[in-house]
Formats: structure tokens, C-alpha cells, sequence
């Protein structure tokens, strides 16, 4: 869920996990990304700040956005988004 949240903070060109959590509370496209309900409380945006500066410090963001991109791409080509379909 952890990484799921930094990429939707990436994308929105969010910088701070205040207004992450914010961000997501108010739009129901992250929400159902992130796999919350309506009714189901957001971590807390100090919660996500310790785990960022304590499980981050060897971990390769690019390389984990780089994967994300690629299973997007493969998501949407087994999906059809974007085909042209014969009237």
C-alpha cells in the first residue's frame, strides 16, 4: 500500500504526505486505486512519513517506478484501453 501511495504522490506532483492523504481522501479514483472503501480510515500522513525515512534508505525508486510503468502498459494493452474498434 506504501508504494502505491508514493506513486499516486509522484503522478499528482504531490510533496508532502499531509497532502497526500488529503489528496486521496477527497478523490475516489485514488481511493479505489489504493483499494480503500468509502467508509475506511487513511493512514495517518506521520505514519507514512517514518516509513518512508526508515524503510527508503536502500531502496531504488526508479527502478520501482519503472516497473510500475511497465505492468500499467501491460494492464492496458490486456484490457484494450486505447484499441480502435471497427464500426
Amino acid at each position: 500500500m506504501f508504494f502505491k501511495l508514493q506513486l499516486v504522490m509522484f503522478f499528482e506532483g504531490i510533496r508532502s504526505e499531509r497532502q497526500l492523504i488529503e489528496t486521496v481522501s477527497l478523490h475516489l479514483a485514488h481511493r479505489w486505486y489504493l483499494g480503500y472503501a468509502l467508509d475506511e480510515a487513511l493512514p495517518d500522513p506521520s505514519s507514512l512519513t517514518r516509513i518512508r525515512q526508515r524503510g527508503l534508505e536502500n531502496v531504488n525508486i526508479e527502478g520501482l517506478l519503472i516497473a510500475a510503468g511497465q505492468n500499467l502498459k501491460r494492464f492496458l494493452a490486456a484490457s484494450g484501453w486505447g484499441r480502435r474498434h471497427a464500426p
